[in-house]
């Protein structure tokens, strides 16, 4: 069995190639892609629009990754914090993305800073909010429900919050 390959996936396909892929697939009498990993958390939700509305339609899975916006959403990255960039040897070389002099780098911090209020409401941590919000998309689930019901630590909680 070495050397065969028994389902394929792709990252970060726009739609028209995912939509390709699967016609090419199609009429070729070939296997398909199965699977799409696009990037996807709170802060970047492109691919809500078209890419999981397609996968859906062709019955793909979809295994997103970087559900943490690439550390700003890890609580790490917060107003208050004297964090002056990324730790690692490997997130040192995109240092930019961690700059805060950068008008886009305040705006994420700053919803970041934002969701992480509204998680300490809720009563669970920033990361669980994200985590959940990706999973939830993932599902196909109207948001704010499912990320109650998928959050909720008690009985009664998603009552509590409005859901």
């Amino acid at each position: 069995m070495l050397g065969r390959t028994f389902a394929a996936s792709h990252s970060t396909f726009p739609v028209s190639a995912i939509v390709e892929a699967q016609w090419a697939a199609q009429r070729r009498g070939r296997e398909r892609f199965v699977c799409e990993q696009p990037p996807y958390s709170i802060l970047t939700r492109g691919i809500e629009a078209d890419v999981l509305p397609t996968c859906a339609r062709y019955g793909m899975g979809v295994v997103s990754y970087s559900p943490l916006a690439q550390g700003w959403l890890s609580g790490r990255y917060r107003k208050d914090s004297d964090v002056q960039g990324p730790m690692s040897p490997a997130r040192q070389r995109l240092a930019n993305r961690f700059d805060m002099s950068l008008a886009a780098n305040q705006r994420k911090r700053d919803a970041a800073e934002q969701l992480a209020e509204l998680a300490d409401k809720a009563g669970m941590t920033l990361i669980q909010l994200a985590i959940y919000q990706a999973r939830s998309a993932r599902l196909g689930a109207d948001r704010s429900r499912e990320i109650g019901h998928l959050a909720a630590t008690r009985p009664g909680q998603c009552a509590d919050w409005g859901l």
